[in-house]
């Protein structure tokens, strides 16, 4: 039926328990509940149902949801919150069964289930890159895990969402183990350093909130484990600081993060560092950063081993703008590590990628790419044929202690550039490395990979080795049609009067009419190199095919160790 017309709005006003009957269109205020009701008419007006119908207004959508109450406080009807849901699951074509039976369905209350979900927008954070986020994200994480509590109990291990968005921190942020945080992706949730005094934007801490040297007496559980996934770090400040800190943890994971400096191509260490691992106080087992990026302060990862660090892996992750990528020092005589450095990328790092202190044992570089290392920021593909630009400052990789390992890496700086320093040092035995434009190195030995030259009949042809090689042997074979010989070359480098000494001991069926022979002769205005000069016989001859390696010791390598236990030692003669 059409309104014809609206002459009189009538408002009744009581307690609830009074409101009775209300005619058609006439409203009715609840003033002991704050609800207004209006009353529905007769069945012969049309209406479908006699009796009042409820608008909603502020008031009744909280009681909907909580639960109504009455005037004095007393609990009333149940909010919807705490009505009964169960999982049906019916986006997967039928409707599951998650009881014991079909009759009998595992059923919670809305409020259980949406309590599922954490985000630190239920703490009150802002997440607007102004506001100081730094208590509400604090408080988030100390109400979900108890922080206070000795006994960290299994309920509190949550997973704490962050919406996208900038949150500023002017402090640090305390993560108490089982800690959880997990963004949208990289780059979405970015948590931001606002004040020059904080040494350190998120620090490691046991049950009991303990991080320096009441670590092992407070007592509770010690840091970790802990988990952060895509989020992001970064800080405009620099000097003496961190982005991260874990002393003395266990089981810890970053992935998909990011740790942000703000300083492009550092010239020098001011003791910043993206992050920082240590045992002072208790050993570090296990921290694993994978698929992570650390940019823009002077050191990428900075590891202290004084207890005992174990198990310490980077995997895929980059490395770029550093002084130094990943540095690693011990306090002990011996320390067997275990860092890992698999699959990641350094670019533009001006001094080594990889430097660890004497003493440490158990790293290994895997797979890894150095590309702009250990040349003051020169070696980019664009000037990678200019030898003059490229001059390194240090090595690649710098190993201090024994029982180390480079395999399969890859490196842009040409080897044989490398006239002084190493790609890979080897400070100490039991260390092997393999640089493909160099040499497969066994501690302080060189074996190079055999390498194939095709000398053309009647010529006379220079082979220069590496500038490193000054004594050593040459093993090699020549295949002619169907001549063979098998011969090594020993020789040794007299630099003082640029010659060299050299013997060819072989051995040949038919004669090859090969003559090799050696020289110690200028082949770049930097640097002098021994040559292999093979002269070919003319015509009547084809030509010839010459493989061979080389095996050596880097002259400028220092001495590895000192003989601690010698057999025997007496005057001589």
């Amino acid at each position: 039926m059409a309104v014809q017309q609206i002459s009189q709005v009538q408002v009744r006003r009581g307690f609830l328990q009074d409101l009775g009957q209300l005619a058609s269109g006439e409203f009715g205020w609840v003033i002991d509940q704050r609800r207004l009701y209006i009353g529905n008419g007769t069945i012969a007006e049309g209406a479908p149902l006699e009796g009042v119908t409820e608008i909603m207004t502020r008031q009744s959508l909280l009681e909907f949801y909580t639960g109504a109450s009455g005037a004095t406080g007393a609990t009333g009807t149940a909010g919807m919150l705490d009505f009964p849901y169960r999982f049906k699951g019916v986006q997967g074509g039928y409707e599951v069964q998650t009881g014991a039976s079909v009759a009998s369905p595992i059923v919670r209350t809305l409020q259980n289930k949406v309590d599922d979900v954490i985000n630190v927008l239920d703490f009150g954070v802002v997440g607007d890159g102004i506001a100081n986020d730094l208590a509400a994200i604090q408080r988030a994480i100390d109400q979900t895990y108890d922080r206070l509590d000795a006994t960290t109990d299994t309920a509190t291990r949550r997973i704490i969402n962050f919406h996208p968005g900038v949150y500023m921190i002017f402090g640090e942020l305390r993560l108490p183990p089982y800690c959880v945080l997990r963004g949208a992706g990289k780059d979405s949730v970015i948590i931001r350093q606002g004040s020059p005094a904080a040494t350190t934007s998120i620090k490691l801490t046991n049950s009991l909130g303990a991080n320096d040297s009441t670590i092992s007496s407070t007592g509770g559980i010690t840091p970790g484990p802990v988990e952060i996934v895509n989020i992001t770090f970064d800080t405009t400040f620099t000097g003496d600081r961190s982005l991260a800190s874990a002393e003395s943890a266990s089981n810890i994971r970053f992935i998909g993060c990011r740790f942000l400096g703000s300083t492009p191509s550092p010239s020098a260490n001011d003791n910043s560092t993206c992050v920082q691992i240590s045992s002072v106080f208790l050993a570090s087992r296990g921290v694993f950063f994978t698929d992570c990026d650390f940019y823009g302060m002077s050191t990428g990862a900075r590891l202290t081993d004084t207890n005992l660090l174990e198990h310490i892996v980077f995997e895929k992750c980059r490395f770029s703008d550093h002084v130094n990528a990943i540095q690693l020092s011990t306090t002990k005589t011996y320390s067997q590590v275990g860092l890992r450095i698999t699959a990641c990328i350094f670019d533009r790092i001006q001094r080594e990628a990889v430097i660890t202190g004497s003493g440490v044992r158990g790293v290994t570089s895997l797979t890894n790419s150095y590309l702009n290392v250990g040349t003051n920021y020169l070696s980019t593909l664009a000037n990678v044929g200019n030898i003059a630009n490229i001059a390194p400052i240090t090595s690649v990789i710098s190993y201090g202690g024994a029982a180390s390992y480079s395999f399969g890496d890859v490196f842009l700086r040409p080897g044989d550039v490398d006239f002084t320093l190493p790609t890979i040092r080897h400070g100490a035995p039991e260390i092997i490395s393999i640089d493909t434009s160099t040499a497969l190195r066994l501690g302080a030995r060189y074996q190079t990979i055999g390498r194939s030259v095709l000398v053309p009949s009647g010529s006379v042809n220079y082979v220069p080795l590496s500038g490193r090689f000054m004594s050593g042997l040459i093993h090699y074979n020549i295949e002619r049609l169907n001549r063979y010989r098998s011969g090594t070359i020993t020789y040794a480098i007299d630099p003082i009067a640029n010659t060299v000494c050299w013997r060819d001991s072989f051995t040949e069926i038919m004669p090859t009419n090969i003559v090799i022979e050696m020289e110690y002769s200028t082949v770049a205005t930097t640097s002098r190199k021994p040559v292999l000069v093979i002269k070919s016989a003319g015509s009547g001859f084809d030509p010839s095919v010459i493989t061979y390696d080389v095996k050596s010791q880097d002259y400028k390598q220092l001495t590895d160790d000192v003989v601690a236990n010698p057999v025997l030692s007496s005057p001589w003669p």
